[in-house]
C-alpha cells in the first residue's frame, strides 16, 4: 500500500477553472501594470491601471473606436504591424516599446508584452503594458552625460586651436587701429570686441564637459542686454526679424559671468529666430521676481513660430539633440541649461505646436 500512496502524493493536483479565475482576477486588479484584451481592433477588456496610465477611465477606453487611439501618431504603423503579425499567427508573442497617447494628447513611454490567444473561436491578443517614462528619462540622462563628457574632451582641443586663430585676429585689429578712422574704425573696434568675446567663449568651451559653477562672478543683466541686442539685431536684419524688449526697472546683478550671460541670451534669441518666419518678431523681457528672501531675475524669450512637439520637450537640453536637421548641432540649448543650472538657476519651457515657445530663465540675484 505504501508505494501506491507515495505515487498518489506525487501526482499534481487537477487544474480547476476556478483557480484560473482567481489568478486572472488578481492579476487584473494589481496596481503595477495595465492588462488588456483586444480583438478586431478594439479593446474587449482593460483594467484600472491600463486606463490610469493613459489618463482615461475604464469606460472611456472601452468606448474608443480603435486600439490605435491610445498610441502616439508616429508609432501607430509599428503597433498596427505588431498586432497583425500576432493575429495572423506569424508570431505567438512579442515585447516592444512604444509611445502611448494620453487622453490630453501628450505622449507616454510604454513597454508592452502580449501574446496571441483564441477568444470565442477567433484570434485575439492578451497582454500587459507598463509606464516606463521614468526609466527612459534616466537612461537618456545617463547617455547624455556620457556624450557631454566626450564632447568636453573634444572641445578642449578645438577651442585651444581656435583661440590661437582669434589671437591673430585680435592682434591684427590692434595693429590696424591707428591707420583707420570714422566708420571703419568703429567696425574694427567691433571686430576686436568680438574676438575678445570669442577668447572667453573658447575658455568656457574648454571646460564645457565639467560644467563648472560660477564661483562668485556676477553680471548686470541690463548691461549685458544693452550690449548684445544690437549685435543680435545685425545678425537678424537680413531675415527682417525684429527683437522687442521689455526690461524691468531694478533687475539687480545675477550670479553668472557677463560672457556666459551673453551666451545664454544669444543662444535663446537666435534659437527663437530660427523658429520665426521672415518679418516676424522675437519678444525678450526681464524682470525682478520672487520674495524678498529669495529674489531672482526672470529672463523670457518668446517666439510665435512652429513650437516644439510634446515628445521633444524632455530632450531639447540634451547634447546633440536637434529638431533643425543639418542646420542645428544640438549644443545651443544644452549650453543654456548648463550655464543657468551651474549658476544655481533653472530653465522652463512652455510650447504649443503651431503657436510658438517661451523659454524662461530664472537666475538668483547677487548676494542671495
Amino acid at each position: 500500500m505504501m508505494p501506491n500512496l507515495a505515487k498518489k502524493e506525487l501526482e499534481p493536483p487537477p487544474r480547476r477553472p476556478e483557480a484560473q479565475e482567481v489568478i486572472w482576477s488578481t492579476l487584473a486588479r494589481q496596481p503595477f501594470f495595465g492588462v488588456y484584451l483586444l480583438q478586431d481592433g478594439r479593446f474587449l477588456y482593460v483594467n484600472e491601471r491600463f486606463a490610469q496610465i493613459l489618463g482615461y477611465t475604464v469606460d472611456e477606453v472601452m468606448r474608443l473606436p480603435s486600439v490605435l487611439d491610445t498610441v502616439y501618431e508616429a508609432d501607430r504603423e509599428m503597433v498596427r504591424e505588431n498586432i497583425r503579425t500576432r493575429l495572423d499567427g506569424e508570431v505567438e508573442q512579442i515585447r516592444y516599446s512604444l509611445r502611448g497617447r494620453k487622453k490630453d494628447g501628450s505622449p507616454v513611454e510604454l513597454e508592452v508584452q502580449g501574446r496571441r490567444v483564441m477568444h470565442e473561436g477567433r484570434p485575439a491578443i492578451v497582454g500587459v503594458q507598463s509606464d516606463v517614462s521614468e526609466r527612459a528619462r534616466e537612461e537618456r540622462t545617463y547617455h547624455a552625460k556620457q556624450r557631454t563628457e566626450a564632447l568636453g574632451a573634444m572641445a578642449a582641443g578645438v577651442a585651444h586651436d581656435f583661440r590661437n586663430i582669434l589671437a591673430v585676429i585680435s592682434m591684427t585689429g590692434e595693429m590696424m587701429a591707428p591707420q583707420v578712422e570714422g566708420a571703419v574704425a568703429d567696425d574694427l573696434e567691433e571686430i576686436r570686441k568680438a574676438a575678445q568675446r570669442g577668447k572667453i567663449l573658447c575658455q568656457q568651451l574648454m571646460t564645457f564637459g565639467a560644467g563648472p559653477k560660477e564661483g562668485g562672478v556676477s553680471a548686470s543683466l541690463t548691461d549685458v542686454l544693452t550690449g548684445v541686442i544690437p549685435i543680435i539685431e545685425r545678425l537678424l536684419a537680413p531675415r527682417r526679424i525684429r527683437v522687442s524688449k521689455t526690461l524691468g526697472a531694478d533687475l539687480r546683478t545675477v550670479r553668472v559671468s557677463p560672457a556666459r550671460l551673453e551666451q545664454v541670451v544669444m543662444n535663446l534669441v537666435l534659437n527663437a529666430a530660427d523658429a520665426t518666419a521672415e518679418n516676424g518678431e522675437v519678444e525678450l523681457s526681464a524682470a525682478l521676481a520672487g520674495s524678498s528672501d529669495e529674489p531672482h531675475v526672470v529672463l523670457k524669450v518668446r517666439d510665435r513660430g512652429v513650437g516644439i512637439a510634446p515628445e521633444h520637450l524632455d530632450r531639447i537640453f540634451e547634447p546633440y539633440f536637434t529638431t533643425k536637421g543639418d542646420k542645428g548641432n544640438g549644443l545651443g540649448l544644452r549650453n543654456v541649461w548648463q550655464i543657468v543650472t551651474g549658476a544655481g538657476g533653472r530653465v522652463e519651457v512652455d510650447s504649443t505646436v503651431g503657436e510658438g515657445s517661451t523659454f524662461s530663465v530664472f537666475l538668483p540675484v547677487e548676494g542671495k
